[in-house]
């Protein structure tokens, strides 16, 4: 997934879209705790004024992931957007500046970093890669109403119905279980 900056020149400072159809192994995901099930549907828009270069963009692909509160296996619809920022005062030095700030994953101020560029074409990959990463939920959840896993004998309660009695009281607050009781 490239944008050549020739393409970008012809349209100084107009956004030009793009769209491109990613798949998972173009973008170097290993061992992590989810599977993208499906093409990622990936729709950018860049901007190059010589000296910045703007991409904005939003993606949506299917991914399979583990709930955090039953461990089933599910698929879910993972989506996101990104704004990236690249300033570049020349394309001749393509070196790491002092002056690159970094702002959660994105780059707001600096020389565009060598890893992004190759020749006149912008890499998207790592920018879509970092944006899906980023877009995983901490706690997915197979659904709202997902009952999880018993405490005690650890059975999946949506699918059982689980007969154990769990009570688990502080010991400190042992004596105002009997006051409700008078």
């Amino acid at each position: 997934m490239k944008i050549y900056l020739k393409d970008l020149d012809k349209n100084k400072g107009n956004f030009v879209n793009y769209h491109f159809l990613v798949s998972p192994e173009m973008l170097s995901i290993g061992e992590e705790a989810f599977v993208i099930k499906e093409l990622i549907t990936l729709y950018v828009a860049a901007s190059y004024t010589g000296k910045e270069l703007i991409i904005k963009g939003n993606f949506k692909t299917k991914i399979g992931i583990h709930c955090s509160r039953c461990l089933d296996f599910f698929n879910l619809i993972l989506e996101g957007d990104f704004h990236e920022k690249f300033q570049q005062p020349s394309f001749m030095e393509l070196e790491y500046d002092e002056n690159v700030v970094i702002d959660g994953s994105n780059i707001v101020e600096g020389i565009i970093p060598r890893e992004f560029m190759e020749g006149e074409a912008f890499h998207l990959n790592k920018i879509l890669r970092d944006n899906i990463l980023l877009a995983l939920p901490l706690k997915p959840l197979c659904s709202e109403k997902c009952k999880g896993l018993c405490a005690s004998c650890g059975e999946n309660l949506n699918y059982v119905d689980c007969v154990c009695e769990i009570e688990s009281i502080d010991p400190r607050l042992e004596d105002l279980k009997n006051y409700f009781k008078e």
